[in-house]
């Protein structure tokens, strides 16, 4: 991409004639004008548009058209440039965002988690104690653990 002059552009821009600005020309016709809407006047007369004519413009006008020519490509350059910056850092900011929403929502899941613990849970005549959750009296793993996708569910317990 062509490096800018911002500075020069802007001091042509100022110098030139006041825009915007109207090419009229009737088809067939071999003149045309440049004009300056907000003055009402001339800024290019062409005469002699099929053949060996002659153009008139002041300088300013002149040097502003000249310098456009390589200056409206390089800002359609940096225009896109900048655009696409943009998108990245809407992408970005997207993407922290879900991040921060994924970690908020992981420390709920952990703070549920440390509510829901098993212990073990005696049973008469000495057989087998089987787990239960200190939160909810239920067989472990308890409903709560098994919908975060604690423990693998395993079919078994009282789920009330």
């Amino acid at each position: 991409m062509a490096e800018l002059d911002y500075d020069e552009l802007q001091r042509l821009a100022d110098a030139a004639t006041e825009g915007p600005w109207k090419w009229t020309h009737e088809p067939g016709d071999d003149e045309g004008a440049l004009r300056s809407s907000s003055e009402e006047r001339y800024v290019l007369c062409a005469n002699g548009l099929h053949t060996e004519g002659f153009i008139a413009v002041g300088v300013a006008d002149a040097e502003f058209i000249a310098a456009a020519r390589s200056a409206v490509p390089a800002l359609l350059d940096r225009v896109r440039e900048l655009e696409s910056q943009k998108v990245c850092e809407h992408q970005n900011a997207d993407y922290l965002r879900m991040m921060a929403e994924r970690d908020a929502a992981l420390s709920t899941i952990a703070k549920v988690e440390a509510l829901h613990t098993s212990e073990g849970w005696p049973l008469p005549g000495g057989r087998e104690s089987k787990e239960y959750c200190t939160r909810c009296n239920c067989r472990w793993p308890c409903p709560t653990i098994r919908a975060l996708g604690s423990v693998p569910s395993t079919g078994e317990g009282n789920d009330g």
